[in-house]
């Protein structure tokens, strides 16, 4: 008798392990299906990027896409630059004003200047 119940406490946990294992698989197989979701919401951003990067090499970096004189309103920091199957980083120019104190916030007033010299690398 005791082996008897031994037996069937071992299919019950057999039974158990099996309907564990299908839901795991149902979850995996959910998992796949996000993962393929999200691969290809990537390779339609991919494509679209490659699309806005070719029509923004009609313009230099920065510009507006409406501005006919190519005015760079954005002054970006650096530039990455191909020459010669080499990739160089070319630094640019960028106007910062230093923050006036109009007497409030005296420790935000601070913070912002001293980025501004940080920046500029203003020795101390």
């Amino acid at each position: 008798m005791a082996e008897g119940t031994r037996v069937s406490q071992l299919i019950e946990t057999v039974s158990g392990m099996k309907q564990q294992q299908e839901l795991q698989q149902q979850n995996q197989q959910n998992q796949q299906k996000i993962l393929e979701d999200i691969v290809q919401q990537l390779r339609n951003m991919s494509t679209r990027m490659d699309h806005m990067t070719k029509a923004q090499g009609k313009r230099p970096m920065g510009s507006p896409p409406n501005s006919p004189t190519g005015a760079v309103t954005g002054n970006p920091r650096h530039e990455i630059v191909p020459q010669e199957g080499i990739q160089q980083v070319q630094l640019k120019s960028i106007r910062l004003e230093f923050p006036r104190f109009n007497g409030d916030d005296p420790i935000g007033w601070v913070y912002k200047a001293n980025q501004f010299f940080n920046f500029h690398n203003t020795p101390a």
